[in-house]
């Protein structure tokens, strides 16, 4: 099995927001989450620790241990580490 990491993002999809983990492989450079959302192999993307939230009252809808995110609704993602939000 290949070595994993892990990389915190906020994934916006439509009107809600997905705080979490996914996991980056250790082929890719520095386990990049570009290349975790531009792989072919995967139509899903899975998110541990995901907490999920309405983009617009913040008001969190539901706390889930893993959930699987279909790549062709994700709008955008940020690290977890370059963002403003808490």
């Amino acid at each position: 099995m290949k070595n994993r990491h892990t990389a915190g993002v906020i994934i916006y999809i439509k009107d809600i927001k997905i705080e979490g983990n996914i996991y980056t492989r250790s082929e890719y450079t520095r386990g990049r989450i570009s290349d975790a959302l531009n792989s072919n192999k995967k139509k899903f993307l899975a998110v541990t620790d995901a907490k999920v939230s309405d983009c617009a009252t913040s008001k969190e809808l539901d706390v889930k241990d893993v959930m699987f995110v279909n790549k062709n609704h994700i709008l955008y993602v940020k690290p977890k580490s370059q963002s403003n939000e808490q």
